[in-house]
Parts: structure tokens; sequence; C-alpha cells
């Protein structure tokens, strides 16, 4: 088969083949011993591939030295960071966070959590205060569809603080209102200024 050479001033020479000769080879030797499969580690030791579909993208996890398929939710999680944002001020505005007297839980916002089949959230955080120094208040996110909670943070700050809640558990494959709620323990109220799902 005869390849066609190029000279570029004093560089080495560079072999390249046209299209015609590429598609001659074909998957023979020396181009391809065979076809690449990603799913196939026997051609792609370093690639891990769980029901492969069509567009999907790769990420390297260094812990299994191998490259993985990213599902959509995973990329789309990835790129909406948080998933949900939340600010606060009270009914009349002139500040920045709902206050809470009750000790009882009390809903201060609610949103529509899409599914684990959309979004796959590990935690939430919450910017909290108190409106005394005697504060120990209450702050979780609630599963209204279902009655099941997904995750609560107890904080004792008066002053603004950033907090933020373990692994959430209970949720949901299908959408399902969620909920905020805030409750005081003491005597100061509860603050909740926002709060982020991510």
């Amino acid at each position: 088969m005869g390849r066609s050479r190029i000279k570029e001033d004093q560089a080495e020479d560079i072999d390249f083949l046209s299209e015609a000769e590429h598609t001659g080879i074909g998957n023979a030797s020396p181009h391809h011993p065979k076809l690449h499969t990603l799913a196939d580690a026997t051609s792609h030791s370093d690639v891990l591939i769980t029901s492969p579909v069509n567009k999907n993208l790769l990420s390297y996890d260094s812990a299994l030295a191998k490259w993985k398929n990213i599902t959509t939710k995973t990329l789309a999680d990835s790129l909406q960071n948080p998933l949900i944002s939340l600010s606060f001020s009270n009914a009349s505005g002139g500040t920045d966070y709902s206050e809470i007297s009750s000790t009882s839980y009390a809903v201060v916002a609610s949103f529509i959590f899409q599914g684990t089949t959309v979004h796959l959230p590990t935690f939430f955080k919450a910017i909290v205060s108190a409106s005394g120094a005697s504060s120990n208040n209450d702050v979780r996110l609630f599963d209204y569809t279902n009655g099941l909670e997904i995750a609560a943070i107890n904080y004792t700050n008066q002053a603004k603080i950033v907090v933020t809640s373990g692994a959430l558990s209970n949720l949901p494959v299908n959408p399902a209102i969620f909920e905020v709620q805030v409750r005081k323990n003491s005597t100061a109220k509860a603050r909740i200024h926002f709060l982020g799902l991510e």
C-alpha cells in the first residue's frame, strides 16, 4: 500500500494515511486488531462501563484506577450546585431570616424535590441564628409527601453560622414535596436565613 509523504522546512518526514487508505485497512493489522468496545474489559482494561448509553461521558475514578460513565443525574448534580437554594425573610420584609418561636416544628418553606432519578443530593447546608444567647434549636428537611425526615441539624449559636447536615436518608425515587422546618428548644427563638440542598 502506498503512503503519501510531506515535508515542511527541515522538520522530519511525517507519514499519513489518506481517507481511502484508512478505509481500506478497516480493522485489520496494523491499524486495529479489533473494534474498540468500551464495555469490554479485554479491549480497555482501564474502563469500567455499566449500562452504556448514547452520548455517555466518562469520569476517572482514582480509587478504582478506571474510567466510569457519568449518568445524566450525576452530571446535572455537578453542574447545578446547590440543587435547591432558598433565602428567607419575615412576612413584612426588613430581615434576612424567618423566626420561629414554636417548640414544635414549623414549616418555613416548601419546594418540589424531583426524585433520585433526576437528582441525588448528599447533604444540606443552612445559615441559622437565634434571637438570644440562650439558644438550642433545630432545622430539618422533611418529606411531606411520604411523611419522612430527610435530615436534621441541632445548633446553639446566637450569631449567624453555617451548619451542614449529615448524610441524607429516605430520599424518594419519585417527585415529592419537601418542607424546611424549624423549631426552638429553649428561650431564644430560632432563625433561618438560607438553606441549600447539595
